[in-house]
């Protein structure tokens, strides 16, 4: 009768309006809405130190930054979705033409960490090891290699490591650095796959074809790529943050806590309730349906009184009920009196 989903927010009074800003906030920055608890302008997010952004106004549409990187979705699922650079390594005829390595990094007392659960490591190319390294809320090194001798063997939106291939980064992650080679400066490939790519992306953003090998692909050492970042509420945990009331988001009697499972912080489940009653999918057989937390209740109709009459068995007599429905199996049998 309720349906579940995730709120990191206080939970105000408000919240069934069309707005998720405090009142008085603005809630967009160019294309992008941003919901509380982040807020562009003082007074409007829920710290002054993670979930302040910045809109800046110098572009047009105007971009919203989490630091220095450029936020182009918030959901309240607690999780946002920012621009980052590939790592590239290109050859010519001639030999190296030109090379690039990325990285990103978090505040490491920030409640935020790259998801693992929506980001996976990528890279493309025919002639291609690839690196990510992370050492800042997890250390680790991981990577992929792919290889193939000619663009007959690679297969659209296949990431196998034959021209694509991909690999998980383990929770909690805060900083990653890329790095990406040709092992033969692409020679025996040169002319279908001058170029090796290799990045963090939202997997649920990233579709492989094969002229992605090609010098005229869609990856070049300009192009931006979804990273996914995961955002929870303070460092703390449910029953920490429980013991400061003035700042503890989870308010509602319908809130529930729930600590992070991939980072600090803690979450918000709240059970919004339907109202079956405007949604027309209640069954009250005549008689006024009455909206409940969680379901619906029937009253009597004052024009309509519905008597319903259930033999129990043979051997014993007829009983009358106002219940709605039938009683054990058995079907009533109904009389309607005006």
């Amino acid at each position: 009768m309720s349906s579940i989903f995730l709120l990191q927010l206080i939970l105000l009074a408000a919240a069934s309006s069309a707005s998720d800003t405090k009142p008085g906030c603005p809630d967009t920055c160019g294309n992008v809405t941003v919901p509380y608890p982040f807020g562009i302008k003082d007074g409007c997010s829920i710290d002054e130190d993670w979930f302040y952004l910045t809109c800046n106004y110098s572009y047009t549409p105007p971009k919203l930054l989490l630091g220095s990187y450029e936020v182009v979705n918030i959901t309240l699922q607690g999780q946002l979705e920012v621009n980052n650079f590939i790592s590239s390594d290109c050859n010519d005829e001639s030999g190296s033409l030109y090379s690039s390595s990325w990285w990103m990094t978090l505040n490491r007392n920030a409640p935020f960490t790259f998801s693992y659960t929506r980001n996976k490591f990528t890279a493309i190319g025919c002639d291609t090891i690839a690196l990510i390294t992370g050492s800042s809320g997890r250390n680790f090194t991981s990577g992929c290699v792919s290889f193939c001798s000619d663009d007959g063997s690679v297969t659209n939106n296949s990431c196998s490591g034959i021209g694509c291939c991909q690999t998980p980064i383990p929770m909690g992650a805060k900083m990653f650095e890329v790095k990406v080679r040709s092992s033969k400066n692409h020679s025996e490939v040169l002319g279908f796959n001058p170029c090796s790519f290799a990045f963090l992306i939202d997997q649920e953003k990233f579709k492989f074809s094969v002229t992605d090998l090609s010098r005229t692909s869609s990856y070049n050492k300009t192009t931006l790529v979804p990273v996914v970042i995961d955002w929870a509420i303070g460092n703390g945990t449910c029953e920490s943050a429980r013991r400061d009331a003035a700042t503890f988001a989870c308010v509602s009697e319908n809130s529930n806590c729930s600590d992070s499972s991939d980072g600090p912080g803690y979450r918000c489940s709240c059970s919004q309730d339907i109202d079956e009653c405007e949604e027309n999918t209640y069954d009250c057989r005549g008689g006024k349906c009455k909206n409940t937390e969680g379901s619906y209740s029937c009253t009597s109709d004052n024009k309509l009184l519905k008597v319903i009459l259930v033999r129990l068995s043979a051997s014993r007599p007829w009983h009358w009920s106002a219940s709605r429905g039938a009683v054990d199996g058995l079907s009533p049998a109904e009389a309607v009196i005006h």
